[in-house]
């Protein structure tokens, strides 16, 4: 664990939360974050398979942590997922998006101008994002049903770094909300102590770092 071990429950509970997995069986589509973890297109591609949907819209502009070779986050999944089977003729790429909101509005975009049924979706990225995914679709979307899932971490991912990415993802549900980007889903008491607890705990770390 690359963290304090004493944040392990408030990191189990914040993070439980923002993953919000929601299965379905089937969808008219597979809208895909982009990122730079090759989980996600792992996981994407395994969804795929299972004959969820019958087509993959991924959404993503480029990253600096996306590998060399490939022109944007869209294009490097596009590339893992073909080499996990999925056929090119089933994959939708969409390259202009830099935010969740884009993300949303571009991709699902797209794939109603490709003439592409959006009745139900299957969204799919990196696990504490996906809770702001589906409340960014029932914003922009009401209409459509919305199923989540992603991979699940491997021990050590979540480091501190990622950890201060957590608290701060509770913050965006509020604020983008505050925007009209999304449906601010009601945020449980224990979620919101948790977030409070850890944003004292790597403040005070921060300034002891620095003193």
């Amino acid at each position: 664990m690359s963290y304090p071990v004493e944040w392990q429950p408030d990191v189990s509970v914040i993070s439980d939360f923002l993953s919000d997995s929601q299965p379905m069986q089937k969808a008219d589509a597979i809208l895909v974050f982009g990122h730079y973890l090759p989980e996600v297109a792992m996981q994407a591609a395994q969804i795929f398979q299972r004959r969820i949907a019958p087509i993959i819209l991924i959404s993503g502009y480029y990253h600096d942590k996306v590998p060399a070779g490939f022109r944007s986050e869209a294009h490097h999944y596009a590339e893992l997922m073909k080499q996990q089977g999925v056929p090119e003729r089933a994959i939708i790429l969409e390259e202009e998006a830099s935010n969740t909101l884009e993300n949303v509005t571009l991709g699902i975009g797209k794939l109603q101008a490709a003439g592409h049924r959006t009745d139900a979706l299957m969204l799919v990225g990196v696990p504490w994002l996906m809770r702001r995914a589906r409340a960014t679709v029932a914003k922009q979307f009401p209409t459509i049903k919305i199923g989540t899932e992603s991979f699940i971490p491997p021990e050590g991912m979540l480091d501190e770094t990622r950890v201060n990415r957590l608290v701060g993802e509770v913050d965006r549900l509020i604020e983008y909300h505050a925007k009209g980007d999304l449906d601010c889903p009601v945020i449980p008491d224990d979620v919101m102590s948790a977030t409070e607890r850890l944003r004292a705990s790597i403040e005070y770390r921060q300034a002891e770092s620095k003193g």
